[in-house]
């Protein structure tokens, strides 16, 4: 029985890779990291997108917006009605001082289609999430060396 669901991991997570790679211009498979994260440009900085085996499975996308933040009262309400007014992503502040985007599709809803909305979705809220807690609060724009290239 483990084997069978070690299996049917494996399958997902390279299938979540072939959605990514739709995604591609030129559809190839994207770069995998040491962590088994696929690693996605979206506007000339890295985007992440993560296999989660659990008792729900489900592909995480991710990226980093901004870091060196300092956990404020002032950047909590912030990244809060951030949560609010954004229902396809969530954004948190990391216990390192980064502010993470991410979105969650389930296994069973994860398909081309849903993974470059999510892609878009991610990279678009972390490019301005980034600009707008850095310069308020503090901290590195994930994303500014890619805007200032």
């Amino acid at each position: 029985m483990a084997e069978q669901q070690q299996d049917a991991f494996a399958w997902f997570h390279g299938y979540v890779g072939t959605c990514v790679a739709e995604h591609d211009v030129d559809r190839r498979m994207p770069p995998v990291d040491p962590d088994g994260d696929y690693v996605v440009t979206w506007g000339g900085s890295p985007l992440y997108v993560t296999a989660v085996d659990a008792a729900v499975r489900t592909a995480r996308v991710w990226a980093v917006a901004a870091s060196g933040l300092q956990s404020r009262v002032a950047l909590l309400r912030e990244i809060n009605d951030l949560n609010l007014e954004m229902p396809l992503v969530t954004v948190v502040l990391s216990r390192w001082g980064s502010v993470l985007v991410s979105s969650f599709l389930v296994a069973e809803a994860v398909n081309p289609a849903a993974m470059a909305h999510a892609v878009d979705a991610v990279g678009s809220c972390a490019e301005h999430v980034g600009v707008l807690l850095a310069g308020v609060h503090g901290g590195q724009d994930a994303f500014a060396t890619t805007r200032s290239a």
